[in-house]
């Protein structure tokens, strides 16, 4: 009876250092993984929230709704001046608006595709139509011709120009996606260039190469 009694004391003797021995080899392969890279639990009260209304891009940047429409507006407005500035290429009496125009969609198509991918990492959906006023304008830019037309779309992309640059400080300033702050930012000196020459063929006239930059200072004011 007394052998059974310290065979059974010494197997609960030697559980107990079996347990011990456990949890000290656990307690020494936290730290270890710790130092070694290797990811630890995340406890639930730890992950990432998501505010309701918002989605998150590749970078974890939250795109608010606030976000969503300036990309929308953005693309569309985007869309716009393409298709006026392919439309003046082909229309404009000038060859300096012709030129003007070139640049102007060329510069804007880039812009687009920037756009275009930061709303998509965004899972923004890409308009594929222009705003309603800007489908007016263009049905009206249709209907005239010569330097009337010139005139018209150098008018037009002054006005929309102007806004655009407000616009685009807005959105610099205010939008929670960092993307979206950094395009915007990075595209105003070009809107401003744009928005400058427009307004140089405006007070130079449509007409006569004559008139509107030659010589070393028409040089100087082509790069637009």
């Amino acid at each position: 009876m007394k052998q059974t009694k310290a065979y059974l004391m010494f197997s609960v003797t030697a559980l107990l250092v079996l347990a011990l021995a456990a949890c000290a080899d656990r307690d020494r392969a936290a730290p270890q993984a710790e130092r070694e890279g290797e990811p630890m639990a995340q406890m639930p009260g730890e992950q990432q929230q998501q505010q309701p209304g918002t989605t998150l891009g590749q970078q974890g940047a939250a795109i608010t709704g606030a976000d969503r429409d300036s990309m929308t507006q953005l693309l569309q407005g985007n869309m716009a001046e393409i298709e006026m500035a392919r439309m003046a290429e082909q229309r404009a009496s000038s060859e300096q608006v012709r030129d003007y125009a070139r640049q102007l969609r060329e510069d804007h198509e880039r812009a687009g595709q920037e756009l275009q991918r930061i709303a998509t990492q965004g899972q923004v959906t890409i308009p594929t139509e222009m705003d309603a006023q800007s489908r007016q304008t263009l049905d009206r830019l249709r209907g005239i011709s010569g330097q009337q037309f010139d005139r018209e779309f150098l008018q037009h992309t002054v006005q929309a120009h102007q806004q655009k640059i407000q616009q685009y400080q807005q959105i610099s300033q205010q939008a929670n996606n960092p993307e979206l702050r950094n395009f915007a930012s990075s595209e105003l000196p070009r809107l401003q260039q744009h928005l400058q020459r427009a307004q140089e063929l405006q007070r130079g006239g449509t007409t006569g190469a004559d008139r509107i930059g030659t010589g070393a200072a028409g040089e100087t004011e082509r790069r637009y």
